[in-house]
């Protein structure tokens, strides 16, 4: 059986009742809660659960080499998160808290001027209770996606 609670503006009681299901349904079951809201995850607080951080979650991002870019400006037309600001006839500038990871900068290159890098966006926490087993992430502050900790 998967029971899903979700939606709803903050405050409205998603988390009490998603915690309340679970510890009703463990005094039976063998249960897991997946606390999706990595943007405040308290669904172990509410619980009482000690969480442990199993896995950190980094997010390509791109990376210039200036030496062999040519100042096209190919990477910020094709930038669809306004990451990118291309100037002609200068070199691009990066602006990573737009950047989503989508690659398509270094696809468009005509001369791989363009690498991969990989920053921190959040981490990926476990913790058991009785019969409760317990997942969630946890975005790291002023992060502004939460999709790829929750992937």
């Amino acid at each position: 059986m998967k029971i899903a609670i979700t939606g709803g503006k903050g405050g409205t009681g998603k988390s009490t009742i998603a915690t309340a299901l679970a510890v009703e349904l463990a005094k039976k079951n063998k249960v897991l809660l997946i606390d999706a809201d990595a943007d405040c995850p308290n669904d172990h607080l509410i619980l009482s659960i000690k969480r442990k951080k199993v896995k950190d979650v980094f997010q390509l991002i791109p990376k210039w080499d200036f030496k062999k870019c040519i100042k096209c400006g190919k990477c910020g037309l094709v930038c669809k998160q306004h990451a990118i600001v291309s100037i002609k006839g200068k070199y691009p500038i990066f602006i990573p808290e737009q950047c989503n990871g989508c690659k398509a900068c270094m696809f468009v290159c005509p001369t791989n001027a363009i690498g991969k890098d990989n920053k921190k966006i959040g981490s990926i926490y476990y913790g058991k209770k009785q019969n409760i087993s317990f997942v969630s992430g946890e975005l790291e502050p002023n992060q502004p996606s939460s999709e790829i900790v929750i992937s």
